[in-house]
């Protein structure tokens, strides 16, 4: 079992910072909105072979397709390499097509190829792989997200009809239903991630997303833990290790 972080990292590196037009507290602000606070340690229970993306994805997004005509969400300025805030607001200056692919060479591709080889390491070793696709999300939808309701769930389950087993997805839901928790399949994020070489091409690679709820373990006005944050650590750890014991 393979654990993928993608969000949780806050960095914007020094040589990149003249990009983003926002001012300091603004940028700070926006980071604080769009990062996947502390899943890091929320996941990091039991020892799994982990993939971290090592800067903030305001620098480019990993969990995005990479060309925009593949990508929803470049519809509003949130491609691979987002133009606008969570609000809608202009973040960045226009950026060159060599700035571009020197991001996406910097970042990206080597992101999703580490990504990759601890999924071929793992096929290796044991003929299968699962990822685990570690997220949280705030309370409140964002100005920019096409989901609006208001009423979100404490956990939401990502899946793909491909790559995600059934009977994994119903054991996930199970699992933190029966300790009290509210949680919805692919509402309101849907899909799981898989490198592009094994997708949709090897049943062997399984995924599933877990996004949890910035409510339930930190205030996300200041960005501290609640109390409750230990609770939230132990139920994130219980579902992984129900995970890497499941048999598809």
């Amino acid at each position: 079992m393979i654990i993928h972080i993608p969000h949780a990292d806050p960095t914007i590196p020094p040589d990149l910072r003249t990009q983003f037009i926002l001012s300091d507290s603004e940028l700070d602000a926006e980071l604080l909105r769009s990062t996947d606070w502390f899943t890091d340690e929320l996941f990091s229970t039991g020892g799994y072979p982990t993939v971290r993306y090592p800067v903030s994805r305001l620098v480019v997004d990993p969990e995005r397709f990479e060309g925009d005509s593949s990508e929803p969400m470049s519809t509003v300025g949130r491609g691979v390499i987002y133009l606008c805030t969570t609000k809608r607001l202009p973040l960045r200056r226009p950026i060159t097509l060599g700035e571009r692919t020197a991001l996406l060479e910097r970042y990206y591709y080597p992101h999703h190829l580490r990504l990759a080889d601890a999924v071929r390491l793992e096929l290796t070793k044991s003929g299968k792989s699962l990822i685990v696709d570690a997220h949280s999300f705030p309370q409140f939808p964002w100005t920019v997200e096409p989901h609006s309701g208001a009423d979100r769930p404490d956990f939401c389950i990502g899946t793909d009809p491909y790559h995600t087993p059934a009977p994994l997805a119903a054991l996930a839901r199970q699992f933190l239903s029966s300790n009290g928790y509210s949680v919805l399949e692919n509402e309101p994020y849907g899909g799981s991630i898989v490198p592009m070489e094994f997708y949709q091409r090897d049943s062997s690679v399984t995924s599933i997303m877990i996004e949890v709820n910035r409510r339930t373990y930190m205030d996300e006005a200041n960005g501290l833990r609640k109390p409750q944050f230990g609770r939230i650590q132990s139920i994130v750890a219980g579902a992984l290790q129900l995970f890497s014991e499941f048999k598809s």
